[in-house]
């Protein structure tokens, strides 16, 4: 296997929104280079609007057959990125 390669997202969600449910929309894009999804922080508070909360994971992403490049890794991103914006309403928190 070649190297992993981690990158954290924060997402911005409903409270209704359950994390077992982004976590289940995520999965559901069978992205085969996504090993693991870690949940590391929920935040509710200010400065996020009422009613929401930042659920921040770490996404670790790594191929059988070669180093995966950083563009790669951001289309992958980015299809989580619509999955997530599509099924449940969330939006991807940039830096």
């Amino acid at each position: 296997m070649y190297p992993t390669v981690k990158r954290d997202i924060a997402i911005l969600v409903e409270e209704s929104v359950s994390e077992k449910k982004v976590r289940e929309t995520i999965r559901h894009l069978n992205i085969s280079e996504l090993k693991c999804i870690t949940l590391f922080d929920i935040y509710k508070g200010i400065p996020l609007p009422k009613g929401k909360k930042n659920l921040a994971y770490s996404l670790e992403f790594s191929s059988m057959d070669k180093t995966l490049r950083g563009e790669e890794i951001e289309e992958l991103i980015e299809k989580i990125e619509q999955e997530i914006k599509i099924k449940i309403g969330g939006i991807l928190r940039k830096k």
